[in-house]
This record gives structure tokens, C-alpha cells and sequence, in this order.
């Protein structure tokens, strides 16, 4: 998982650097209708980047989904360990210290971030046009 998170990232930061350069060179050419391409690829950066976001949240939680299995697993070998009986609690505690914000699901986050670039994609295809 921790994998995962490390593309998420990755595309992420590599997303934002392409859109920075892009926006500066754009701002810096006077919004001029020749760069409408590039302001198309804005709309695309940001589209990919949340599809790409919400297909690595998919697979995060396959391998979470994994994980739950084997700790079953491993609680009917050893029940004594009582494996998901500590993780209740520990979930429990940690939805009581942070009550709303724990609600909150970080993936949503990103995606809102990568779609915000495509809006702004639009935004400035709208100016250039």
C-alpha cells in the first residue's frame, strides 16, 4: 500500500509541475489563441490525473481488503491475540480524537485537487477563446 501512495504522488507532483509550466508559459504569452492546445491539456492533466487517483484508491483497497482477510485468518488461529478486537479499539479511539475530520476520506482530497486543474483547464480555455 505504502507503494501505492508513493505513485499517487509521484503522478501527482509530476501533474502539477507539467500544469505550473504550462499556466506560466500561457500567462506569460498574454493568453494568445494560438496556445489553445495547451490549455486543453490542462482539462486532460487534471482528468487523468483523477481517474488516475481514484483507480490507485481501487487498488489500495484491494490490498486492504487482502490484509482484512489474513487478520481473520489469523484471528481464528489465535484468538487469544485478539487481532481485531485491538484494531476495533484502536480504530475507535482514533474516531473519537478526530471526529470529523477522521470522516473525511483523503482520496476524495486528491481527486478534488486533480479536478480542479481540469476546471481550471476551462477557465483558461474560455480566457484564450
Amino acid at each position: 500500500m505504502r507503494h501505492i501512495e508513493n505513485q499517487r504522488a509521484t503522478i501527482t507532483n509530476i501533474v502539477i509541475l507539467i500544469v505550473s509550466a504550462i499556466l506560466g508559459f500561457i500567462v506569460e504569452k498574454k493568453f494568445s489563441p494560438d496556445l489553445f492546445p495547451l490549455s486543453l491539456l490542462l482539462v486532460i492533466l487534471g482528468v487523468y490525473g483523477a481517474i488516475t487517483t481514484a483507480k490507485l484508491y481501487e487498488r489500495h483497497q484491494f490490498a486492504q481488503a487482502r490484509l482484512d482477510h489474513w487478520y481473520k485468518h489469523i484471528d481464528k488461529l489465535h484468538p487469544d491475540a485478539q487481532i481485531l478486537h485491538l484494531r476495533d479499539i484502536s480504530d475507535a479511539e482514533h474516531r473519537k480524537q478526530y471526529p470529523r475530520i477522521a470522516k473525511l476520506r483523503l482520496h476524495r482530497l486528491w481527486i478534488i485537487l486533480h479536478v480542479a486543474i481540469a476546471l481550471l483547464g476551462i477557465v483558461v480555455t474560455i480566457v484564450i477563446l
